[in-house]
């Protein structure tokens, strides 16, 4: 299991203990001043604006700039 997997993993429990519905990331040029989850959240940098989102449920949703696009899905996650 990827790190991401793991994470991703992890992070559906702790919205189902805390009773949440959805964890959303929003993140910009991360190569510069990236923000620190990024890493367990894409296999790389994104350059555009960028949201990541975990549900409770176990669905993940990136949206990304069409040039971080492939990364993310190639990830698998």
């Amino acid at each position: 299991m990827s790190l991401i997997s793991e994470k991703v993993r992890q992070a559906v429990g702790l919205l189902d203990e805390l009773d949440l519905d959805c964890w959303l990331t929003f993140t910009r040029e991360s190569e510069v001043n990236g923000d620190p989850v990024l890493p367990y959240l894409a296999p790389s940098h994104v350059t555009w604006h960028s949201a990541f989102l975990v549900l409770r449920d176990g669905r993940t949703r990136a949206i990304v700039g069409r040039y971080d696009q492939k990364s993310v899905q190639d990830a698998g996650v």
